[in-house]
């Protein structure tokens, strides 16, 4: 048996969830070139880390006594656990998402100078996620 919803006018509900998703990604922000390349590197620059990180721990086998910082000065200074490599990507994966919702809303107000530079903003913490993430395994290699 099969239940149909029916909404106060009579008209059925159906494909909310999707019509509220399509309305979402035609909006003019998904449909502007350069916001849609710094979204494109931004996912792409977290992911990498993710994976580069997923793929040096999987196959190195060291899940402890791991190097996350090394000083010219004073050498080894910080030692941590597998997972603690990991929190890096994920505060670069959250300023990512805060970074795109300011820039979304900021940009449906027509102020599309600092959306741009919010996204530019969250590519440059890729960037350092990025730097982070291949100094990393440069000294635990």
């Amino acid at each position: 048996m099969v239940f149909k919803f029916k909404s106060e006018n009579g008209n059925k509900i159906r494909g909310c969830f999707f019509s509220k998703m399509r309305s979402f990604f035609s909006a003019d922000f998904f449909r502007d070139h350069h916001i849609g390349w710094f979204l494109i590197f931004i996912v792409g620059l977290n992911f990498l880390s993710w994976v580069a990180l997923a793929i040096f721990l999987i196959f190195s086998g060291r899940l402890s006594f791991l190097i996350m910082h090394y000083n010219v000065y004073f050498g080894v200074d910080w030692i941590g656990d597998w997972w603690q490599v990991f929190l890096f990507p994920t505060v670069a994966a959250f300023f990512g998402i805060l970074d795109a919702g300011l820039s979304f809303r900021l940009y449906a107000q027509k102020e599309k100078v600092i959306a741009y530079i919010l996204l530019l903003t969250a590519f440059f913490v890729q960037i350092g996620c990025v730097i982070y993430i291949a100094s990393f395994l440069i000294i635990n290699y």
